[in-house]
């Protein structure tokens, strides 16, 4: 599987609910769909959560993206997935209260116990 993007990604994020890191794993980088290219087709999207479709590898089951109705214009990508990806630091933390009880990341991002929409839809957070 190889993704191209037209740019690099306007907001970086890690999602702590397990709900996120079911979809696309806890970091991810949001692209808008025109910056996102797949070379080879994606497949199918497979829906775990209403609201939200995500693409796996068809031969190990990873995330590969995920989409969300109420953020149309977005596309998440595991930061996992991206080439040279320590380029690109997380400007959020969100859903802070469901972090696994082991993980410590140590940053200077914005963290909320929410799902961080502002960020996500234009806003500042």
């Amino acid at each position: 599987m190889r993704l191209h993007f037209s740019h690099a990604p306007p907001k970086v994020a890690c999602f702590n609910c397990s709900e996120c890191r079911c979809c696309t794993d806890a970091a991810f980088a949001d692209f808008s769909p025109d910056q996102l290219h797949a070379i080879t087709d994606l497949g199918s999207p497979r829906s775990h959560i209403k609201g939200a479709d995500s693409w796996v590898c068809a031969d190990r089951g990873s995330p590969l993206a995920a989409g969300y109705d109420n953020l149309v214009e977005q596309v998440d990508v595991p930061l996992g997935i991206i080439d040279r990806s320590a380029r690109f630091s997380p400007q959020i933390h969100c859903h802070t209260d469901a972090r696994l009880h082991w993980l410590r990341i140590q940053d200077d991002a914005c963290r909320q116990s929410g799902p961080g929409r502002a960020l996500f839809s234009g806003a500042a957070p």
